[in-house]
């Protein structure tokens, strides 16, 4: 039996021997665009990939977060003081006038 084997692998690479396909180039973009992917979607420190546009993302949404909530807070203290200053100083001329 494995001299049959040999003699049938010995036909096909005398046959096929030098034999060459080439395939299309819209094959070639398909392999590459599943390459990339795969790439991406694998972590790796020398390359940008998924997780790092991952945390890029919620590093963004994290900052915009904390400056429009806390922010905001901080906006409404100053101006709820000025116009608390405004109305003592408001009083104090009404009561200076008064008398």
């Amino acid at each position: 039996m494995s001299m049959i084997g040999n003699n049938i692998e010995d036909i096909f690479k005398d046959n096929f021997n030098g034999f060459k396909i080439n395939p299309s180039p819209n094959i070639w973009k398909g392999i590459r665009g599943k390459l990339w992917w795969k790439e991406f979607l694998q972590f790796s420190t020398g390359s940008i990939n998924a997780y790092y546009v991952g945390a890029v993302i919620v590093g963004t949404l994290v900052t915009y977060s904390a400056v429009k909530y806390t922010g905001n807070k901080e906006i409404e203290t100053v101006e709820d003081k000025l116009t608390f200053e405004e109305q003592i100083t408001e009083n104090t001329n009404k009561t200076k006038n008064t008398y």
